[in-house]
């Protein structure tokens, strides 16, 4: 035991034996043999009380502390005189003969001797380790001894009972002359007292109390509790169904998440009754009931999409009648059946990837990110600075789209654009068209490659700078193509020519 812990387990016994002064109204007085016997019992010290019969095992435990008591009584009664009753005559005896006295323990010398036992108690110097290691031997001895002197004690405890209750119940004065008082006391006293003090702070719950003295404990502790709470109707609602369910059986019993689980399902349960129910009165308010007839119950018994064609497939044959006779020869001529190569599983263990590949991978998609995010920046900045520059240009006045197309002047010429045998494709040239604009616009409609796209360009840049000029004159002109453009055929024709046909080979007509 700790200092601390010594200074605070003093603290406790003295308001303790001071409380017990003041009830006995022993502070002047002091307590006798059984009222000390009767406080150790109540502070918890001793077990059994004074004339308490004990036998079994319980016998050698009362034998010890009915020993500790009058030891304890040895060293620290005093005698005193005793009071005589008020109006009676006191015999006077003869001289030299001392008058009666008594024997009584007062607070003082009680509350000095707990607080060496507790607070100031040292061990006892000049112990060796010999003496510890024979202590231990002899305790072991002891242990083993006691397991075969078991039978014997029980036999002898009824007799050892009566003789404790005879030597219990009167003080020790016949060991006055054997073991005299001294000032200080005996360590062996002081280690048996705070062992058995120890060993009630070790089992609290088990020291035993009179029936008085527990009543007034419980009394003076219920005076203390003020506190009374308050428990609301859902906790009282919660608590019966916990007692429900443990009555049923259903989950009562279990661990804990186990009555959560039954709990949880309960819940559940209900709240799908409630639903249902819910349901069944909006139902309720609804007054038409349609009439299902069984096909459509028969045609939606199919569950997956394919029982679902099957049975559609099915049905639009019975109505037809069967197959067409067109349908019965395109079968008989249709011979072929590809034979279909089931999917293999891969064998053997997967190659492992090459080092540096996902630090690669990673490089490559960071990469993008980061390009898409600038052409992201840079096209919103470009919308930023068109929205701007159509601001301080002002709106401009709303033209209809046929007004377009009614100014805009009819094509200089008609180049037409061999794509293969059977494929003419036709662009009309008009003044001020961008020749790069009518390529790219001409590849997208037939799936054009750059390589052919590029030739179109040029093909056109030269019939635009050989036509616009000679526009006035209406000469004709007749332009062989160039040896790499053999693929890409193409002839031109004036606008008035247009309903007359197209010339073919690789000329350029311009009238």
């Amino acid at each position: 035991m700790s200092d601390k812990s010594g200074r605070l387990a003093f603290l406790k016994l003295q308001r303790d034996v001071i409380d017990i002064y003041d009830r006995l109204e022993a502070t002047g007085r002091g307590l006798s043999y059984a009222e000390l016997a009767a406080a150790l019992v109540e502070l918890g010290v001793l077990k059994h009380a004074l004339g308490e019969d004990a036998s079994g095992r319980s016998a050698a435990g009362h034998e010890a502390e009915a020993v500790l008591l009058q030891r304890l009584w040895l060293a620290l009664a005093t005698k005193t005189e005793s009071a005589q009753p008020p109006g009676e005559a006191v015999e006077e005896e003869a001289e030299g003969e001392e008058a009666e006295q008594e024997e009584t323990l007062h607070i003082e010398p009680f509350l000095r001797f707990l607080r060496r036992a507790v607070v100031q108690r040292r061990p006892q110097p000049g112990v060796a380790e010999a003496e510890l290691a024979e202590a231990e031997a002899e305790a072991e001895a002891e242990a083993d001894a006691e397991a075969e002197a078991e039978a014997e004690a029980e036999a002898e405890a009824a007799v050892e009972a009566a003789e404790l209750q005879s030597l219990a119940a009167q003080p020790p004065s016949e060991f006055k002359a054997v073991s005299p008082r001294r000032d200080e006391f005996e360590q062996s006293l002081l280690d048996d007292f705070i062992a058995a003090y120890r060993n009630t702070l070790s089992y609290k719950s088990i020291k035993n109390l009179r029936s008085t003295t527990e009543a007034e404990v419980i009394k003076a502790e219920d005076n203390f509790c003020t506190f009374a709470p308050q428990i609301d109707h859902k906790s009282r609602k919660l608590d019966a169904q916990a007692k429900a369910l443990q009555l049923s059986g259903s989950g009562g019993g279990g661990q804990r998440h186990e009555r959560l689980y039954e709990q949880a399902r309960l819940v559940g349960d209900k709240q799908e009754r409630e639903r249902l129910r819910a349901a069944e009165q909006r139902m309720q308010e609804y007054s038409f009931k349609p009439l299902i007839n069984k096909q459509s119950t028969t045609s939606s018994a199919a569950s997956s999409p394919s029982d679902r064609f099957m049975h559609l497939s099915s049905t639009g044959m019975r109505k037809e009648g069967g197959l067409t006779t067109e349908d019965i020869e395109f079968a008989q001529e249709c011979t072929f059946k590809p034979r279909l190569i089931g999917y293999a599983k891969a064998k053997g263990t997967p190659s492992k990837a090459l080092p540096g590949f996902t630090k690669a991978v990673e490089r490559l998609r960071k990469t993008a990110a980061e390009r898409e995010r600038l052409e992201a920046q840079d096209a919103a900045e470009a919308a930023k600075k068109a929205a701007l520059y159509a601001s301080q240009k002002g709106p401009r006045p709303f033209n209809f789209q046929t007004e377009r197309r009614a100014e805009r002047k009819p094509p200089l010429l008609y180049m037409d654009v061999n794509l293969g045998p059977g494929k003419t494709g036709r662009i009309g040239l008009h003044e001020g068209d961008d020749p790069a604009e009518l390529a790219l616009n001409f590849s997208r409609t037939y799936s054009l490659d750059s390589t052919m796209r590029k030739r179109l360009q040029q093909l056109i840049e030269r019939y635009m700078a050989e036509v616009v000029p000679g526009y006035t004159e209406q000469s004709t002109a007749t332009v062989a193509p160039s040896p790499a453009d053999d693929k890409l055929s193409k002839s031109a024709s004036s606008a008035e020519d247009e309903a007359g046909g197209v010339e073919g080979g690789d000329h350029l007509v311009m009238d």
